[in-house]
């Protein structure tokens, strides 16, 4: 079956390269849209009986998109799967008509499987500042701060790298930076030494999905970490490259600080979406609890719809339920009179 499918790598590619630039989707996503268009061609030489070539596109149907859908949730193929499945069709098509490969795109009929969002899952404060504390840079965080206001970038703190090693030092501000700025992973792994601010306003410029950039106001707090770490940093004589690097002095991948914060969850048995992610939603969680405005969290995020931001509003429903009763005028009337009808049965 596989070897039936070898005649298309190079279609994939360019269907990558395209999607990459003409449609602004990133490099993961088309990861994973090549990967259902694989299972698709693999189901259409198997449904078929022949191998395909360039012609065979231009004779797919509706019933067999339909026929290949309804093999997927035989198999037991998830609603959330087959959603992505059918945008990554959706996708080749306008690809193979971009081609004049095809006329006209044989998924009209169909609809899109509907699948429930899932709510984002953040963690408390109390879970949040568990896990940043868990490092060991936490003990020395005052020594830190006050190198930190007495170094000068001609002198950097020669005791920085005796405090912890390189590599904690690097996940801790990482960790500080995801969850203080609410940058994705990807985000902040691509970011260079050439992007970081060194002086105010301390803007960080963050390229995000779809070519899209916003700017970040850096704090203090993790202004001081990131610091601490390049000045501990074997490879800090480099003064171009990516800002965060593995231990070959390569650009870090996210599966090195995945796997460590799944190690400090286990030992501190913190749930199991205690994850790199997680510690961006928790991010906007916070400050809507703040009071902060929907609008603004939307923008440091980076979302392009509301829509999108809205779904913490449902997280914090219990809270917001709660600073209702608490502050609205009509609970406070009633607060006021149970009050004064206590006293008055207190006087008689």
């Amino acid at each position: 079956m596989k070897n039936q499918l070898i005649c298309f790598p190079t279609l994939l590619q360019e269907f990558h390269v395209w999607g990459v630039h003409s449609k602004g989707r990133s490099a993961l996503t088309l990861i994973r849209y090549k990967q259902e268009i694989s299972a698709f061609l693999e189901f259409l030489t198997q449904h078929w009986q022949e191998t395909l070539a360039q012609q065979s596109f231009q004779n797919v149907t509706y019933q067999d998109i339909r026929s290949f859908f309804a093999y997927r949730i035989e198999k037991g193929v998830r609603k959330e799967t087959n959603a992505i499945a059918f945008s990554s069709l959706k996708m080749w098509f306008a690809f193979l008509k971009y081609k004049s490969w095809v006329n006209e795109a044989p998924y009209d009929k169909l609809k899109r499987p509907k699948c429930r969002v899932p709510l984002p899952k953040s963690l408390s404060l109390h879970q949040t500042h568990r896990l940043l504390n868990s490092f060991d840079i936490s003990v020395n965080s005052e020594k830190i701060k006050e190198q930190e206001h007495t170094f000068s970038t001609e002198h950097p703190p020669p005791s920085a790298s005796k405090i912890v090693s390189w590599q904690d030092l690097r996940d801790y501000s990482l960790l500080m930076l995801l969850y203080g700025a609410g940058l994705r992973i990807r985000e902040a792994l691509n970011l260079d030494k050439t992007c970081w601010p060194l002086q105010d306003p301390w803007l960080l410029i963050v390229h995000g999905k779809r070519n899209t950039t916003r700017s970040i106001f850096i704090l203090e707090s993790i202004r001081c970490a990131v610091h601490a770490y390049l000045c501990a940093c074997p490879y800090v004589a480099r003064k171009e490259g990516p800002l965060f690097l593995g231990e070959q002095g390569k650009r870090l991948q996210p599966c090195i600080l995945q796997k460590r914060l799944r190690l400090l969850r286990e030992h501190l048995g913190l749930l199991k979406h205690t994850t790199p992610h997680a510690l961006r939603h928790s991010f906007a969680s916070h400050l809507l609890h703040q009071g902060v405005d929907l609008r603004d969290i939307q923008a440091l995020l980076g979302h392009t719809s509301l829509r999108s931001t809205q779904r913490y509003l449902y997280t914090t429903s219990q809270a917001l339920h709660a600073m209702h009763q608490k502050f609205h005028p009509r609970s406070l009337f009633r607060i006021s009179s149970n009050n004064d009808s206590d006293d008055r049965n207190a006087c008689s």
